[in-house]
């Protein structure tokens, strides 16, 4: 199966990378790019957060690399040193087995054992083309004889629009180490504005927040995830770069540790989540 799968139909045009993380790489309409890709799209240009559509697991932060699940205490890839944190994991990067393919979608599944967390599962992906734009599935299973902690996101980076709206609530204030402290608080009056509709391209946007929805607008773009995401993260590399990232998120940052937010599939049952991206 080729590294990168091209589907097509109804103008909108897909390139999924099945062999780094099962990554959206490239969505456009009509010749109009929506997601931020390279101008040469290969797996050596893509291997990185800043393209696409990349699969996080565990999602953003977790402190000091490690968790406690069921008094066990568990480690993960210190990664961002530095700060003694475990960044975005490594499932992004995982080669995906295609179970089915052809011009508009493809299904790809990953079994981990290990290597990318540390309890066993299954995630089966599936991204399609439709009228309305791409439709994305992902569907965990834990295959362990224990439950599983899961939280699980995206880091959708789309072309920066002129104006973006995302239904956030409240914001999490972090430390040092960019960790979540206390309880959510108040919008300020710029991050309100991020709900009525701002230009995101030129000056620096970073930030954590709870869920006061589930349907973005980028200009004329809807980005709508399923309810399961009760987390927005909102980045864009100090801006001027020519993307935003809007990323939704499956319980609050760090939540292996503090439990905000955190799922646990019990042993065999399955958590699925979904995303449409179109005009």
């Amino acid at each position: 199966m080729s590294e990168l799968i091209r589907l097509s139909y109804g103008g909108y045009e897909a390139i999924v990378a099945p062999n780094l993380g099962m990554n959206v790489v490239s969505l456009g309409y009509k010749g109009r790019p929506i997601f931020f890709t390279p101008k040469s799209i290969d797996l050596e240009s893509l291997s990185c957060m800043h393209y696409g559509n990349p699969i996080l697991m565990p999602p953003n932060r977790t402190e000091g690399a490690s968790f406690v699940h069921e008094s066990r205490t568990y480690r993960l890839e210190l990664n961002e040193a530095g700060l003694g944190n475990s960044l975005h994991g490594r499932l992004w990067s995982a080669i995906f087995k295609v179970e089915e393919s052809d011009s508009r979608s493809v299904t790809a599944a990953l079994v981990n054992r290990g290597d990318f967390f540390p309890f066993s599962f299954t995630l089966r992906v599936k991204a399609a083309l439709a009228d309305d734009g791409l439709t994305e599935s992902f569907v965990f299973t834990n295959d362990c004889d224990i439950s599983m902690p899961l939280t699980f996101g995206l880091h959708t980076s789309f072309v920066c629009p002129t104006c973006l709206k995302v239904p956030i609530k409240s914001r999490w204030v972090r430390n040092e180490r960019f960790i979540p402290e206390g309880a959510p608080v108040e919008l300020d009056e710029r991050e309100l504005s991020y709900t009525t509709g701002f230009n995101p391209c030129s000056s620096a946007l970073s930030g954590l927040y709870t869920s006061g929805g589930n349907a973005a607008w980028l200009d004329d773009v809807h980005f709508t995830v399923s309810s399961a995401f009760d987390q927005w993260i909102l980045w864009n590399k100090g801006g001027g770069k020519g993307f935003v990232c809007v990323e939704p998120q499956c319980g609050a940052v760090n939540c292996l540790n503090s439990k905000i937010g955190l799922l646990v599939l019990e042993r065999g049952e399955s958590k699925a989540f979904s995303i449409s991206v179109g005009l």
